[in-house]
């Protein structure tokens, strides 16, 4: 293709000239030698054609001669023969008197004769013979011989004729397309398409041009005065923009005003911004430094939060739980007054704390929600019963106000929304003296096919109500009405926080209706998730392990704080199954080589090996044993953090359990496992190990 480019000429009329002979050139070409073959073809027929006839006439009478002997008729006869141009001579081979010939009179050369058309011609002719032949005796033979250079003349003639018609044709044509070529495509190679581009104040000029100009070129020629227009008034915007970056560099950069004055380019502008920009990157480069100091802090923050839920749960583990074994044994009326006084201020103080960890978690964005099967009538009624010893000692009504068109089950997080009912209820009660505490249940249906239908849980009371100058920040962090509600009623302000987060977090919101000293009335707005039609069927189905006699269990304890050890062991004989203590990881995985158990319990942090460790060795050492029984192992930890959750579930363990221990909890698991026919080995399974 480079060296066809170097080939063309520059001239848009030369290469249409050029492509002009070149196409002719080839069809004309072609046509010739189509036209000489034929031609060819069709006189070397009639040539042979004109021969046999003339043979086929002369045969009667040279017959007729040779019968009786008149050999001058013969004569006569093969000199007439050979009067045609055709033939250069004719013969006549008696068996009886010999040869009888008679050639044709030499002419002048009419000119120049190329060799490959007599050769050609010499190669297609055949000299023609007839027998002559009377009574089945023969007398001879009639020979009729071609000129070959004759024909051929004739041939190089017509070629001569054909090429000068085609050279007249091609004069012709250029002659023709020269006037009208230079006519519309000249003007296109001159200074007017140069000027198109750069030139104001011409359009009609242009557009006279463009209307003259060929169809094929007034697409591009529209396009590039379009683009011409566009260009020049980019070139006057960007002159425009230069003019005022320059201002605002000086504005920025005050010492450069008399050198950008004085120099007046975009050389100087650009060193100027250039410097700008360098300096603009060591910003850029300076907080992204800021960036990773905080996604660490926030990072060291996480792992504090999860150190900080682990060391004040796990205290409080013991606390609570220590209050609750002594509560059970034989105490004076004054011992359980005081005991249960401790009982709740240790519950009142893990509130606080769980608090505390939950505002933090929403701070780092660390909770998440799940999306689980809620048996919502049953959810509101036990989170009822849960305040009614509350509001029994206040003497006040707590009831419940659901609409039957409450569904029985939708799709959320129980604990969640569970947590928000019940501080909602818990404020209700705690700034409520006289009248009612009620808990309404409703639900909007979607306006629209597309749209979500809204469940509202509301918790109304009439107790001291809020002020309208306070409830615009009732739901800020660490906010109160005042300080003598505080001293009053406590709490830490994060209450009312949490729980809006927690319903945003859920798709919903909270609002508030309140007048003081008539009562405040706070609503839930969520979205009415439904589950499959399927997923409620499944649920139908008869729970028969109740029914079942419940056997003892072998259970593997492992944790390292004594006090917790001592209430774990307490509440886990109180059911009368049997246990097994170790005091850390390692310690917990050799007791399980040598010993089966229905159930591990194990804590999380401990020394030497903690408890995910731990877990993921007792899964390994089990694929390497698939002979033996797959052992249940739920965590008990006192860190709450979602992301452990889901850190301990990947690692194999069947069940999370959190600190404070919640002894219900703990039993309905101990109870359902109880139920179930044993599936393990015989006590010692070391040989397995």
């Amino acid at each position: 293709m480079s060296f066809l480019r170097f080939l063309l000429p520059q001239s848009l009329v030369l290469r249409v000239y050029a492509l002009y002979s070149v196409t002719w050139l080839i069809f004309m070409l072609g046509a010739i030698s189509v036209y000489y073959e034929t031609r060819f073809t069709q006189e070397i027929s009639d040539v042979q054609e004109s021969a046999s006839s003339v043979l086929e006439v002369a045969a009667h009478t040279i017959t007729d001669s040779a019968v009786i002997g008149d050999y001058d008729t013969i004569k006569r006869t093969l000199d007439r023969m050979v009067n045609s141009p055709n033939y250069s001579s004719a013969k006549f081979i008696a068996l009886q008197s010999g040869l009888i010939s008679s050639r044709a009179k030499t002419t002048e050369s009419l000119g120049y004769i190329p060799d490959w058309i007599t050769e050609r011609v010499a190669s297609h002719l055949f000299d023609d013979n007839r027998i002559i032949r009377v009574g089945g005796q023969d007398y001879g033979v009639l020979r009729l011989s071609f000129d070959n250079f004759e024909i051929a003349q004739k041939m190089w003639q017509m070629i001569k004729v054909a090429a000068l018609m085609t050279l007249a044709s091609f004069i012709g044509g250029v002659v023709l397309i020269w006037f009208p070529l230079r006519h519309w495509l000249g003007a296109l190679q001159g200074t007017q398409m140069l000027e198109l581009g750069r030139s104001e104040g011409r359009d009609l000029e242009y557009e006279h041009l463009i209307q003259n100009a060929p169809a094929e070129l007034r697409t591009t020629l529209l396009t590039l005065q379009t683009t011409a227009g566009q260009l020049r008034a980019e070139l006057s915007e960007r002159e425009s923009t230069l003019n005022s970056l320059r201002q605002i560099l000086i504005s920025l950069v005050p010492d450069s005003r008399k050198r950008i004055a004085q120099d007046d380019n975009i050389a100087t502008v650009i060193a100027t911004i250039s410097k700008l920009v360098e300096e603009g990157e060591k910003s850029r480069s300076a907080l992204e430094l800021a960036k990773t100091v905080a996604e660490n802090a926030n990072q060291a923050k996480s792992s504090f939060l999860a150190n900080m839920s682990h060391e004040i749960r796990t205290p409080m583990n013991g606390v609570i739980g220590m209050l609750e074994l002594t509560l059970d044994t034989p105490l004076s009326e004054e011992q359980i007054n005081y005991l249960e006084l401790a009982h709740r201020s240790a519950n009142n103080l893990l509130v606080i704390i769980n608090d505390i960890l939950d505002f933090s978690k929403i701070e780092a964005n660390k909770i998440e929600m799940e999306a689980i099967e809620i048996r919502l009538p049953e959810l509101l009624r036990d989170i009822l019963t849960s305040h009614e010893l509350t509001a029994q000692k206040k003497h006040l009504p707590l009831r419940t106000e659901i609409a039957p068109d409450i569904p029985q089950i939708i799709l959320g997080d129980p604990t969640r929304l569970s947590q928000i009912l019940n501080n909602l209820l818990s404020n209700a009660l705690k700034f409520t003296d006289h009248g009612e505490v009620v808990l309404r249940a409703k639900l909007t249906p979607p306006a629209h096919v597309d749209d979500t239908a809204h469940l509202h849980l509301m918790v109304k009371d009439t107790g001291i109500g809020i002020p309208i100058s306070e409830q615009g920040r009732i739901f800020d962090a660490f906010s109160q009405q005042d300080a003598s509600t505080t001293r009053r009623f406590g709490g830490t302000g994060l209450g009312l926080s949490i729980c809006n987060r927690l319903a945003q977090l859920m798709g919903g919101s909270i609002t508030l209706n309140s007048m003081p000293g008539i009562g405040s009335e706070f609503c839930l707005t969520i979205p009415a998730v439904f589950p499959l039609p399927s997923s409620a069927d499944t649920k139908a189905v008869v729970n028969t392990s109740a029914q079942r006699e419940l056997r003892q269990l072998n259970i593997l304890i492992a944790e390292d704080n004594a006090v917790n050890q001592t209430l774990i062991l307490n509440l886990i004989a109180k059911q009368g199954h049997q246990t097994v203590l170790a005091n850390n990881g390692q310690e917990a995985v050799d007791r399980w080589k040598g010993e089966y158990f229905d159930l591990i319990l194990m804590d999380m942090q401990m020394p030497v090996m903690g408890g995910l460790d731990a877990s993921k060795m007792i899964r390994q050492l089990e694929q390497q044993s698939p002979a033996r029984q797959r052992t249940l192992i739920h965590a008990l930890t006192a860190s709450a953090l979602a992301s452990e959750q889901h850190e301990a579930m990947a690692v194999g363990l069947d069940g999370y359990l959190t600190k404070p221990i919640n002894r219900q909890v703990l039993y309905e698991l101990l109870n359902q496992l109880a139920a179930q026919p044993s599936a393990g080995l015989p006590t010692s399974v070391s040989e397995h190990a």
